[in-house]
């Protein structure tokens, strides 16, 4: 019992806690200093393919183009992703990555956004994040293209990993292109990637009543937990 109750003050303690800020923040927004953007604004994980692995899709002067689409599961603003690539190889060979969005399950040559980031490998640990502004739809396809850009060096490439054999993610598909417009899907394999969404924001009336309701609802939780505990 003394373990218990203490777990218990330790979690009240911290509720405690976490009402003070969203009172402050309440008032913030009431009186225009804030919009609770700190809360309601930052980016989720919406798609996400990392397990298991099993292959991997060269990136290279016969397949300079590889490309991975993804069904978006909220409406809002992608933006950052993350994919499994390794650089292997010597010299200079800069990734690009884009977002295309699809048609009939291919990329179509509509850039919505892009990044080139240095030669290296980039882990799905690393989000890439855009400068633009990529608004997305729940429901429909997108797709992650990654190229090189300029010329690969001799016996360089970019390896995509991910896994094939089974449909494991049954939201899009793996494609590679020759020379950046004409497209094959590679069904059944899919590369590692994780895309990150801010969603579409609430009203401002909404945000306050969320914002005024959270610390009453930690409240109540709160009350919950010392009646379970015998107070």
């Amino acid at each position: 019992m003394i373990g218990i109750r203490f777990k218990i003050r330790y979690i009240s303690d911290e509720i405690r806690m976490e009402m003070k800020r969203l009172f402050c923040l309440a008032f913030l927004v009431s009186i225009g200093l804030a919009d609770g953007a700190d809360i309601f604004d930052q980016p989720v994980l919406d798609q996400s393919f990392i397990s298991p692995f099993n292959h991997g899709a060269d990136i290279n002067s016969a397949f300079p183009d590889v490309a991975q689409t993804f069904t978006a599961g909220m409406s809002g603003t992608l933006a950052a992703v993350s994919v499994d690539i390794a650089f292997i190889g010597y010299g200079s060979m800069p990734l690009e990555i884009q977002i295309r969005s699809v048609i009939a399950g291919t990329p179509t040559a509509t850039v919505l956004g892009d990044i080139v980031l240095p030669t290296g490998t980039v882990t799905l640990s690393q989000q890439i994040w855009f400068p633009q502004v990529i608004p997305i739809t729940a429901g429909s396809q997108y797709a992650i293209v990654a190229g090189y850009t300029g010329t690969a060096p001799p016996a360089s490439q970019y390896v995509w990993y991910g896994a094939g054999g089974a449909d494991y993610y049954p939201g899009g598909s793996e494609a590679y292109s020759f020379n950046g417009t004409t497209w094959v899907t590679s069904f059944p394999y899919d590369g590692h990637f994780q895309t990150f969404v801010v969603p579409v924001p609430e009203s401002s009336a909404t945000r306050l009543l969320l914002l005024l309701g959270l610390p009453a609802l930690a409240l109540t939780v709160k009350s919950q937990k010392f009646k379970r505990a015998g107070h």
